[in-house]
């Protein structure tokens, strides 16, 4: 660190400190600056301050700066890492497999109807507040809507063929959603179910799309496994 100098022509109500101004004779050792260095600062309260950081320093160095010195300049470090939280990406929804008793070939290019819903039931007794009571009511699930290619399999057509001739063809199911190395991580799981209605495909001579069929599985419940 350069040497500070004091500047003569800075008198002492320029300054923020109110100092004793060196001696004639300690200006008088003062050597001139250089042609062409940058002038330094000579105020008296940069010079104190000066003294008091090497003061300091020198505290530092000798372990007598007490805790509360320490304990400012830990607070003041930047270089404490903070680990990261582990990522966790969501899954994707085109990865999945659908599992019905009775059915070896389920294979659906689409799934929808996870859904469920309970009824809010409002009550209020006079005296109360303006505000109205809500209770749980039913609760309701939504049918499950399969859509898949019509091919030769006959199964799903049959389950519904059963159902319209009177017969309660009931059965449990199961939707499984899987990651990107096809193991199973997420599995909703239905009871009772029959279906309750079938769509057949959209035929058009002039069309390219394949020929889908569209089931609806009315059932009692649903759970995540």
């Amino acid at each position: 660190m350069p040497e500070i100098r004091y500047d003569p022509r800075c008198r002492q109500g320029d300054c923020e400190t109110r100092a004793r101004r060196p001696s004639k004779a300690v200006l008088r050792r003062r050597r001139p600056l250089p042609r062409g260095s940058t002038p330094d600062f000579g105020c008296e309260h940069l010079l104190l301050f000066l003294a008091a950081v090497r003061r300091a320093r020198r505290l530092l160095s000798s372990g007598a700066a007490g805790p509360w010195l320490e304990d400012r300049r830990a607070g003041c470090r930047n270089d404490v890492v903070v680990p990261a939280s582990p990522r966790d990406d969501p899954y994707k929804g085109f990865n999945f497999r659908v599992e019905i008793d009775g059915v070896s070939l389920a294979a659906f290019s689409e799934v929808g109807g996870l859904e469920n819903e309970t009824a809010v039931i409002e009550y209020r007794v006079g005296g109360e507040p303006n505000t109205v009571r809500k209770l749980p009511g039913l609760t309701r699930y939504a049918n499950i809507v399969l859509r898949r290619g019509i091919t030769q399999n006959a199964e799903m057509w049959n389950w519904r063929k059963n159902v319209i001739e009177g017969r309660a063809d009931r059965r449990n199911g199961s939707i499984v959603l899987l990651d990107d190395d096809g193991n199973e991580v997420v599995r909703w799981d239905f009871f009772q179910g029959w279906i309750c209605k079938w769509e057949g495909p959209a035929l058009n001579a002039r069309g390219s799309e394949v020929a889908i069929e569209t089931i609806a599985i009315a059932h009692e419940g649903l759970d995540r496994a």
